[in-house]
C-alpha cells in the first residue's frame, strides 16, 4: 500500500509506501470506527489483515484508507486499488518501462507459462511487472520486495510524466480510472490535472513510511510519520 500527495507550492509528489507487514495500532477512534464496520477488527493489528475483515471490495479499500490514515494523522481524500486482475493493463498502458531487475527472478505467470527475469536493466511488459511484483516468495524479505516494488513505481512514473503531450497524458489517466477500483473518477479529477502535468521527475519522492523491520513484521515509528 501507498499513500500519495501532492504539493501544490513545490509541485512535488510524494509517495508513501507502506510493507504489507505493518503492524498498526489503531487509535480508539479509528478503532471504534473500524469495529462498528466489522467486530472482527482488532485494535492493534496488521495492515494486510484489515480487507480480511470485510466481504466487500469497496469496504476493504475504505477501511485499509481510513487506517492509513489514521498512521499518518491526516485526511486521504480517495483510494484507487489496482486490482490483480487490473495490473498488467495498467502497465501495459505505457511502453515497456526499462527496470534494473535487482536479481534473477523465476516465476509462473498467469498463463503457467515460466517467465525468467535475468538481472539488470531491461524493459518488462505487464505480466512480467505483474510476476515480479506480488510474489513474495521471490524475495528474501518483505522490505526487499518493497524496494523492488519502490524502484519500479518510481521507473514507471518517471516515464509516465515525460509523455511529451498533455494530450497523451490525459488518455492514460482516463484509461487508468476506467481500469482501477476508486472512490473517484477521471471527470472527478480532471480539475486536479493541471497539477499533474507541473510533475517532473525530479519531483517524484518515494519513501517507506518510517519503522523498524524484523523478520515477521514492520513496526511504525508514529512520531516520526506524522511530523513526516
Amino acid at each position: 500500500s501507498a499513500v500519495r500527495f501532492f504539493n501544490v507550492n513545490t509541485k512535488e509528489c510524494n509517495y508513501v509506501f507502506f510493507p504489507g507487514n505493518t503492524k498498526l495500532e489503531l487509535s480508539d477512534s479509528a478503532y471504534q470506527t473500524l469495529y462498528g464496520a466489522s467486530t472482527n477488527i482488532k485494535q492493534n493489528t496488521y495492515l494486510k489483515d484489515i480487507a480480511t475483515c470485510f466481504a466487500q471490495d469497496s469496504d476493504r479499500y475504505k477501511y485499509t484508507t481510513l487506517a492509513l490514515a489514521d498512521a499518518l494523522g491526516t485526511d486521504i481524500d480517495y483510494y484507487e486499488a489496482v486490482t490483480s486482475d487490473a495490473i498488467i493493463r495498467v502497465v501495459n498502458l505505457l511502453e515497456p518501462v526499462q527496470f534494473d531487475v535487482p536479481k534473477k527472478m523465476s516465476f509462473k505467470d498467469d498463463s503457467n507459462i515460466s517467465v525468467v527475469l535475468k538481472k539488470g536493466t531491461q524493459t518488462l511488459l505487464g505480466d512480467q511487472v505483474k510476476g515480479m511484483l506480488t510474489k513474495p516468495e521471490l524475495y528474501d524479505s518483505e522490505m526487499e520486495r518493497l524496494q523492488c516494488s519502490e524502484d519500479y513505481i518510481k521507473a514507471y512514473l518517471t516515464d509516465l510524466v515525460s509523455l511529451q503531450s498533455r494530450d497523451a497524458q490525459g488518455t492514460y489517466y482516463q484509461d487508468y480510472y476506467n481500469l482501477v477500483e476508486s472512490n473517484t473518477s477521471f471527470e472527478k479529477m480532471r480539475p486536479y490535472m493541471e497539477y499533474w502535468y507541473q510533475i517532473k521527475p525530479a519531483n517524484i519522492v518515494i519513501v517507506t513510511a518510517q519503522g523498524k523491520a524484523s523478520k515477521s513484521a514492520y513496526t511504525l515509528n508514529y512520531k516520526e510519520l506524522q511530523k513526516m
